[in-house]
């Protein structure tokens, strides 16, 4: 049996079934092929590592389904330990890999559009892109204006020494809290943080106003530590950019590139940094400390309502209410979001 195998930050996902071995690209298509796992039950060990409280690479929020880890195989009906192996680039260098890879993310792309944050992962890629040929002309940013997650200021700056025309959209946290739902059917899991909820509101801005690709820097921070660590935001930002209908261009996912900086890991992005400054970008935007930020926290009106909460209680075994930590409570509340459309309860 052919193996299948998963690239090694998970922007592709596989998911199967253990008991039929039947397997697909995402959950909706599992479940249409198996529709019992739909009643499973809710996987304690899965949630927990939704809810970034544990480590079970393997576990849905499904007890009847499994996901294939980032860079291991199906075989059969289990997901083999053995790493998939890269095929070693012949680009020798870190600006040939990175043009490589822009190349082959791009290729097909017609009107793509780069997310603009405030780090040099997105510009980047941008740079890359030209010297692969390819042209980007527009970008999107998410501003939500006074919260500590704005980066407006720093995404003008990126699209102003890149000759970019920059589309802001605003948002209020309300107006992002209202968007977990969609956020959670798309990703198929549920989320500890508001954060990845911004890439619906981006995708879906970028699709309207006709562009097929969003282009952005998604998977540099975990390869450049060396692609050891579980990457859950990488997957999730995947399957809501494609469930948007866009594709995800990021160089940063390519296999060969991700092999190469893995090789020699750089946890403060300083080649990447120096290429970029090579590259044009002004050394305030390249050098910019990065300073990771959580979205602002989940208001309460979009916490569960007692009835739903009950039921997810007694689901999960565990006592469940609204805390001071907004962890818990988007992670009940994007809980309750995964159950009203995949089951398990």
């Amino acid at each position: 049996m052919t193996a299948l195998v998963r690239d090694r930050l998970g922007s592709r996902r596989i998911v199967f079934d253990p008991a039929s071995g039947a397997h697909a690209g995402d959950l909706r298509m599992l479940l249409a092929r198996v529709p019992e796992a739909r009643g499973s039950g809710l996987d304690i060990q899965g949630v927990e590592a939704a809810w970034g409280l544990g480590d079970a690479p393997d576990r849905t929020c499904l007890r009847g389904v499994r996901a294939v880890p980032p860079g291991m195989r199906l075989v059969g009906r289990r997901a083999k330990p053995e790493v998939a192996c890269s095929t070693p680039s012949a680009e020798a260098s870190l600006d040939s890999a990175l043009v490589g890879a822009a190349a082959r993310a791009l290729r097909g792309a017609k009107r793509p559009v780069v997310a603009l944050g405030g780090g040099i992962d997105a510009p980047l890629a941008v740079l890359a892109a030209r010297r692969a040929g390819v042209l980007i002309h527009e970008a999107v940013h998410l501003a939500l204006p006074g919260t500590s997650y704005d980066e407006s200021r720093e995404a003008r700056a990126a699209a102003a020494a890149l000759g970019l025309a920059l589309h802001e959209i605003t948002l209020g946290t309300e107006d992002l809290a209202q968007e977990l739902p969609l956020a959670v059917r798309l990703a198929e899991t549920p989320l500890y943080n508001l954060h990845p909820v911004s890439r619906v509101v981006l995708a879906r801005v970028a699709r309207a106003r006709g562009h097929d690709v969003l282009v952005t820097g998604d998977g540099a921070d975990q390869a450049a530590r060396g692609a050891t660590e579980r990457a859950d935001y990488v997957p999730i930002v995947a399957a809501i950019t494609r469930g948007s209908g866009l594709e995800l261009a990021s160089p940063f996912l390519d296999d060969l590139l991700v092999g190469m900086l893995a090789g020699a890991p750089d946890p403060g992005k300083k080649a990447l940094r120096e290429l970029a400054v090579a590259w044009g970008l002004p050394i305030a935007i390249a050098e910019r400390a990065k300073v990771p930020t959580f979205a602002p926290a989940l208001p309460r009106e979009a916490f569960p309502s007692a009835p739903a909460l009950a039921c997810l209680a007694r689901a999960l075994a565990r006592p469940l209410s609204w805390s001071d930590d907004d962890r818990a409570n988007v992670g009940v509340a994007s809980l309750a979001a995964f159950v009203a459309t995949y089951g398990g309860s």
